[in-house]
């Protein structure tokens, strides 16, 4: 038998019916069916055909027990209305008028049988749409209420669920304008990953007060406002809420695009009324991110809850003694900072400042459990490199394929960063590029402005016009939608990583923009070493703040041009290479010594396949390494 071929998964199939005769094949069983379905369509016509079956089966009834001999009393016909009367729950009666009046009756019960039942069903109906809605009220306690939906929220829950890893049944409140049932089915797809979440739904209008009272704001643990719909809903919302709150120390933590409203809404006096700027979070990590290999898994490893994280403890066992004495006194944990009592935090404070009353100790850990004070131990000063250290700083050729808004913000970041006289190139398609975001000036750097007609042929010959060590791939988000840009994006993913061996340059490292975290996936198949996903990292910076609001201050420290940064430097900064082995509280001490905090290793040279190889965050103090001068040691520092 032949097999039919489909093409594209039956996208096209030929037609085959091509030059047949259509068939008119009249059959009595082709109009019978044809009457009946017009016929029954019809509700009224549909009683009766219920009618009318039921003496059909009354006849075939009435033969069975006549065959069976099972009732020899009376006529067929009285055989006949008995069967029919049990099959219908008509009274039988003895003559015919009094069948007549029985049959009037049934009618009359089942017609107001019916209608209370309709009634009935439409109110239990009413009852369970309206609960499908969401519409009952909250009555839970310490709960987190996410208000608006967007396409980080499925990364949002994640993240807390990690974060309460710990806690069972912690609750979190999801109200949004969309359906109840839409909101539901996008949680029940990810609901093996927030095993320790007890999700809620509910739906309405979040610029309404009275919508948002069945949330119990009052009793809740922190309130997070998504941009759904953009910034004016986002405030619309906020002040909606704050007149229902009564307990203002709630966290309110409000997802923005406009910084103007940032400021506006962070001058509403006696609230905690937090901010973010989504483009801007991702705007400053791609720019540490741009700065050393590596980096970007620091960055995130703090962001997240899986992995090392940022916890503020008690210093009471360390009053009266030296920021760089308490560096050594933890093993499996790494000072970064003091917050004192008025709640300033400082990040990498001068070595010899000494720990006071009511300072709290800003410490990289594993976990809260982690963080155990030991006695100071005898750290070898032999191998450790005391005189300055001096650089030497080259400029740099950075290339940036595709532009928009996003890479002046990343440019405001990342040129503090950048030794002088380095160049970036920026290489776009016209009808891709808001043309007002090329029109800056940047002291300190040249950029040239290069327009490209051809996004294949043209970006290799870019790449073996110069050197550069980096490759930014930004996607075109002024312009094209985010599906547009991401498709974009991969492309010239793609066209980079299967053209390398055409490339003369073989050791610039490729930093690439993808938007939906549901395309991050496909990414993964080429050799790109480092891909910035947008949608999660604004995700990831919220549940951190849910969690702990002041590391809103350390994120934005560590982002900033003036603050502590996070570095990377050889290992032969701090240790004399001539000693075999050295152990990390050597390398500790000797970063301390330099005024800087260290927070880790960077082990082997620039040229590891991926971003995370080689990196090792905060290691035991006591742990030995025989390093190279490949090596690199991370701290913060100013």
């Amino acid at each position: 038998m032949e097999n039919k071929k489909n093409y594209g998964q039956d996208s096209y199939m030929p037609n085959e019916n091509k030059g047949k005769k259509e068939s008119n094949n009249r059959s009595l069983i082709k109009l019978v069916r044809y009457h009946f379905d017009n016929s029954i369509s019809k509700s009224t016509n549909f009683i009766f055909y219920l009618i009318l079956l039921s003496f059909l089966f009354g006849a075939v009834m009435t033969f069975f027990q006549i065959i069976t001999d099972t009732d020899t009393d009376g006529s067929f016909f009285e055989k006949w209305w008995q069967s029919v009367s049990k099959i219908l729950d008509v009274g039988e009666g003895d003559t015919g008028k009094e069948r007549f009046v029985e049959f009037i009756f049934w009618a009359l019960s089942i017609a107001f049988s019916g209608a209370v039942i309709g009634f009935l069903t439409s109110k239990i109906r009413e009852v369970i749409e309206s609960l499908k809605k969401g519409k009952s009220n909250v009555i839970a306690i310490n709960h987190i209420v996410i208000i608006g939906w967007s396409e980080n929220i499925n990364a949002v829950l994640k993240e807390l669920s990690l974060a309460n890893e710990n806690i069972s049944g912690t609750q979190v409140v999801l109200f949004s304008s969309i359906k109840n049932e839409i909101m539901q089915d996008n949680v029940a797809l990810i609901k093996s990953n927030l095993k320790n979440l007890k999700i809620i739904t509910r739906s309405g209008d979040s610029t309404r007060p009275e919508e948002l009272r069945i949330l119990n704001l009052n009793r809740a643990k922190a309130i997070i406002i998504l941009n759904q719909n953009g910034d004016s809903e986002v405030i619309t919302t906020l002040l909606s809420a704050i007149t229902l709150l009564t307990n203002k120390k709630t966290n309110i933590i409000t997802s923005l695009r406009d910084r103007s409203y940032s400021t506006a809404i962070e001058s509403i006096a006696g609230y905690n009324i937090i901010p973010v700027i989504a483009d801007e979070i991702t705007a400053e990590v791609t720019a540490q991110i741009c700065r050393f290999r590596g980096l970007g898994l620091v960055i995130l490893d703090f962001m997240d809850f899986d992995g090392d994280e940022i916890y503020f403890t008690d210093s009471s066992e360390l009053i009266g003694k030296s920021y760089q004495d308490a560096m050594l006194m933890f093993n499996k944990s790494s000072l970064i900072g003091l917050k004192d009592e008025a709640g300033k935090i400082v990040l990498n404070p001068p070595g010899d400042i000494i720990i006071g009353d009511g300072v709290q100790l800003i410490v990289i850990s594993e976990d809260d459990s982690t963080i155990k004070i030991q006695n100071k131990p005898y750290v070898n000063r032999e191998a450790i490199v005391e005189k300055p250290f001096i650089t030497n700083v080259t400029p740099k050729n950075i290339l940036f394929i595709g532009w928009s808004k996003m890479g002046v913000d990343i440019l405001d970041s990342y040129i503090h960063f950048l030794p002088s006289e380095s160049c970036i190139d920026i290489a776009y398609l016209n009808k891709q590029v808001n043309q007002d975001t090329l029109d800056f000036k940047k002291e300190k750097i040249k950029t040239n402005l290069i327009v490209i007609k051809n996004e294949t042929t043209d970006i290799i010959d870019l790449l073996n016009s110069k050197l550069y060590d980096e490759v930014v791939i930004l996607s075109n988000t002024d312009v094209l939608s985010v599906d547009e840009a991401d498709t974009s994006t991969l492309l010239k993913m793609l066209l980079i990583d299967t053209n390398r061996k055409k490339i003369n340059n073989t050791k610039f490292r490729v930093v690439s923009q993808i938007l939906d975290s549901a395309k991050a996936k496909l990414a993964e198949s080429t050799f790109i070493e480092e891909i910035v996903v947008s949608d999660n990292l604004a995700a990831l910076y919220i549940s951190q703040l849910i969690e702990n609001p002041h590391l809103k201050g350390i994120f934005e420290e560590i982002f900033s041009t003036t603050g502590a940064s996070i570095n990377i430097y050889p290992v032969t900064k701090y240790i004399n290479l001539s000693s075999p082995t050295v152990t990390y509280n050597q390398l500790v001490l000797s970063a301390g010594l330099k005024n800087e905090s260290a927070i880790g290793l960077r082990l082997g040279g620039e040229n590891l396949m991926s971003q995370n190889q080689g990196v090792l965050l905060n290691p035991s103090k006591e742990r030995e390494f025989v390093l190279s001068d490949k090596d690199h040691l991370l701290v913060l520092s100013r």
